[in-house]
């Protein structure tokens, strides 16, 4: 049996110790140790490396537990407050492109009326119009590359403080 096969199933081994197998990669590794010694042997080495590791002391430091605790609810919670704000920003956002929509025929002749008034080009009207409908966009980007920098800001704080 070639090297690389053998390779395979010593992952399925490693594989079913720490994630666990599913039915048809269990059946298929049975299949397999039935018949190579090596893998059986590999599978028996990897049981008692195990059982060694677990038999190590690991002290934990006082408190541990509970500040990780303290952090993952501090971040789930934070993660809610955002997923909120966020459906606001697109609420806003779709108000904004329907009030748009429904105003652009006054605001156009507004633009135009002003624009006569003024003796502005008429390429400078459009492009007013053009930025009148872009104002809204820019700040909602604005405001989310805003929100994005201040998590970055944030996640790299609580990176550095460990």
């Amino acid at each position: 049996m070639s090297g690389g096969l053998h390779e395979q199933y010593r992952q399925l081994i490693w594989k079913e110790r720490v994630e666990g197998l599913s039915a048809a990669e269990r059946e298929l590794l049975d299949r397999h140790l039935e018949g190579c010694e090596e893998c059986g042997f590999e599978l028996a080495a990897t049981g008692r490396l195990l059982g060694e590791l677990r038999a190590i002391p690991v002290e934990v430091p006082p408190g541990l537990a509970a500040r990780a605790e303290a952090r993952v609810y501090l971040r789930e919670s934070e993660r809610k407050r955002r997923e909120g704000a966020g459906w606001a920003l697109w609420l806003a956002f779709a108000f904004s492109w329907v009030l748009g929509v429904a105003s652009s025929p006054w605001i156009w002749k507004g633009f135009e009326w002003l624009g006569h008034w003024a003796g502005a080009p008429v390429l400078l009207v459009k492009m007013s119009f053009a930025l009148w409908w872009a104002v809204p966009a820019m700040l909602t980007a604005a405001v989310l590359l805003f929100e994005r920098n201040n998590q970055g800001e944030a996640l790299w704080r609580d990176f550095s403080n460990r």
